[in-house]
């Protein structure tokens, strides 16, 4: 686990986390380990999203300030854009 939500990421890290099961996601650069959180909507709604950026529909859906707020909570940290890229197609590929 990361020490400091801020510190980056490397993108073997977080390939290695998918494998194991866990359920990645980003929020813009921000990687969030989401496999525990229990979704108040949809069951399906986090695994479904595993390994995508989820900013977008995130936020267009209109969340409260308590669920932006387990952004924070969720977050391990950061990831450089270029492997963001990266990381996306990986996911694709799984």
């Amino acid at each position: 686990m990361v020490k400091n939500k801020a510190d980056l990421i490397d993108k073997a890290k977080v390939e290695a986390l998918i494998k194991k099961d866990r359920v990645i996601v980003y929020y813009g650069n921000s990687v969030l380990d989401v496999t525990d959180f229990k979704h108040p909507g949809p069951d399906k709604v986090l695994i479904d999203a595993n390994g995508t950026d989820m900013k977008e529909d995130f936020d267009e859906t209109g969340h409260s300030r308590f669920a932006k707020s387990l952004l924070t909570k969720y977050k391990i940290g950061s990831i450089k854009d270029n492997d963001m890229e990266e990381l996306l197609v990986f996911t694709k590929e799984q």
